[in-house]
């Protein structure tokens, strides 16, 4: 049987979203979340004369390199 999807709301970089997920993917959405808010506020208070688009940009490339690199150990020790 499926698992029933429940409505949530998260805050990214001053903006609302809501989703639809399943109750066992929560935890992690808002464990991912606050990774999210902690590093747009490190780039905010890092370029202090740029806007939050330019934080929220570098949080990304921050993640998608660590995934990059996290990627890359499997497939060497694979």
């Amino acid at each position: 049987m499926e698992e029933e999807k429940q409505r949530i709301k998260i805050t990214i970089a001053e903006r609302q979203y809501p989703l639809t997920i399943h109750p066992s993917e929560e935890e992690s959405m808002r464990i991912a979340v606050g990774k999210i808010r902690e590093m747009v506020e490190f780039y905010k208070s890092k370029f202090k004369d740029r806007d939050v688009q330019d934080a929220l940009s570098m949080s990304v490339l921050h993640f998608a390199v660590k995934m990059v690199k996290l990627e890359q150990n499997r497939e060497f020790e694979g």
